[in-house]
């Protein structure tokens, strides 16, 4: 049987299958300069494979059936080949979700928005403004460890009921207010020892004597 049969430019084949009858071996279809070309639309019934160092897609819409997508599919995976990995949106600059070993962690580097909100613990440190409302459903918001807030602002809403102002609060009463008093001003002077109820140990200094 030969082994090598050559045709000019085009090769005509009339009927529906081409079969590659290689026994136990795989059936090759090579090209000399390195790409082959398929025109119009191939339907591939089998399993596909592709072994090489880079995979192009040019087509304006890519759909798949399967729900998971697998990255990173190697022999062996571990986490430090897994470092870096992740997906990248082309644009004026570029748009990624990637892991990070050092630090466990999938970073993102815009910002994410959801318009239903957010469920879970929310741990770790935030920066920048935050804006929007804070629903604790009832449970009490417990700091542990040193917390520093070096700017808190209260726009509108309450606390114990009270109602907080824009940037100027309202007139209202706290439950209870603890502490030493040194930091609250503008809060006794307008009353006198006449607004106090009488009790044992009263003492009263700088007297008015008339």
């Amino acid at each position: 049987m030969a082994e090598q049969i050559k045709f000019g430019d085009n090769l005509y084949l009339r009927g529906e299958k081409l079969v590659l009858d290689n026994g136990t071996n795989s059936g090759v279809i090579t090209a000399e300069n390195g790409t082959v070309q398929i025109e119009g639309t191939a339907v591939i019934t089998g399993d596909l494979t592709v072994q090489g160092t880079t995979t192009t897609v040019n087509s304006a819409t890519l759909t798949i059936d399967d729900k998971n997508i697998e990255l990173g599919s190697i022999g062996s995976p571990t986490d430090a080949t897994a470092d870096g990995g992740g997906i990248t949106l082309k644009g004026t600059t570029d748009k990624t979700i990637l892991y990070t070993e050092l630090t466990d962690s999938w970073d993102f580097n815009q910002k994410v928005k959801s318009t239903i909100g957010f469920e879970g613990a929310l741990t770790g440190n935030t920066t920048g403004m935050h804006f929007g409302g804070l629903d604790t459903l009832g449970a009490d918001i417990i700091a542990t460890g040193l917390s520093d807030f070096t700017d808190v602002r209260i726009w509108n809403g309450t606390i114990n009921d009270t109602v907080i102002g824009n940037l100027t609060p309202t007139s209202g009463s706290f439950s209870t207010i603890t502490g030493d008093g040194t930091a609250i001003t503008n809060v006794l002077t307008n009353y006198t020892t006449t607004n106090l109820t009488e009790g044992s140990n009263l003492y009263f200094t700088n007297e008015i004597r008339e």
